[in-house]
């Protein structure tokens, strides 16, 4: 039997973080994951040229014998998942289902807030995944442009510029008295810490954690889980493949990277 791969992809660095968590709870998989670093950021795109992406990069890793596709992008799951389910036999899974159920189980007050890129913000996907699963919550979804291309840049919690920014954000939801947060962005799982330091009371639900169990799900269904433990992981991005690994040798420095 072939060597199969789980594919994830993301625009960039923010993926790393969704591999990050997929090898602490499947760590015999084998990963193929594409950051496609010459078109990032996907936050500030149309919908069209997100699809246009979003279907390269699935052709791409398709030069891999793939057993599912993660989307391991906001952006590209608010766009481009339907279009990319017709274009592949395997399960394709995103993060935008699974992160609202979460928050849904978390808040007790009904009043959740969504920081994401401008591009996930003004799809709805998120109002849309909530008030399917209870219609009475009040979601107050909230562009953060700059958070995203700060972070892909190698600014961290230590930046004192990006947490003015990210506090600033936060402040404005937090006077709409939520109990829960979405990080809808997976390159926001980089500021977790920061988020639940600034907001002590809120549950901050990040993007880059919830679809895995998803994921395992399927598998499990499907008898794909490998049991093997000499497992591989793969990292292609598109551009800079220099800047990209100093960036993300602080997520997870275990992983080569090559360009494509």
């Amino acid at each position: 039997m072939s060597k199969k791969y789980i594919g994830v992809f993301d625009s960039g660095i923010g993926g790393m973080t969704v591999v990050k968590h997929l090898i602490e709870r499947l760590p015999n998989e084998n990963i193929v994951f594409l950051a496609d670093t010459k078109n990032m950021p996907y936050g500030s795109r149309t919908r069209k040229q997100i699809i246009e992406y979003s279907l390269n990069d699935l052709r791409i890793l398709n030069r891999y014998d793939l057993k599912a596709l993660l989307i391991a992008c906001n952006t590209a799951d608010s766009a481009a998942r339907k279009t990319l389910e017709k274009q592949t036999s395997v399960p394709v899974l995103g993060v935008i289902e699974a992160t609202a159920r979460k928050a849904c189980s978390l808040t007790e007050n009904g009043k959740i807030g969504v920081i994401a890129t401008s591009a996930t913000v003004k799809s709805g996907k998120y109002t849309k995944a909530l008030h399917s699963l209870n219609k009475d919550i009040k979601v107050y979804s909230l562009a953060c442009p700059e958070l995203a291309e700060m972070i892909e840049a190698g600014k961290t919690a230590d930046d004192l510029q990006l947490m003015e920014i990210l506090e600033n954000y936060l402040n404005q939801l937090k006077k709409k008295q939520i109990d829960t947060i979405i990080l809808g962005c997976t390159h926001y799982d980089v500021l977790k810490e920061k988020t639940e330091e600034l907001l002590p009371e809120v549950h901050v639900v990040s993007s880059s954690v919830c679809a895995i169990d998803d994921l395992k799900e399927v598998l499990e269904k499907q008898d794909l889980l490998n049991d093997e433990h000499d497992s591989e992981r793969i990292c292609l991005v598109t551009a800079d493949p220099e800047g990209f690994k100093k960036t993300a040798a602080a997520i997870l420095d275990e992983i080569e990277i090559n360009l494509v």
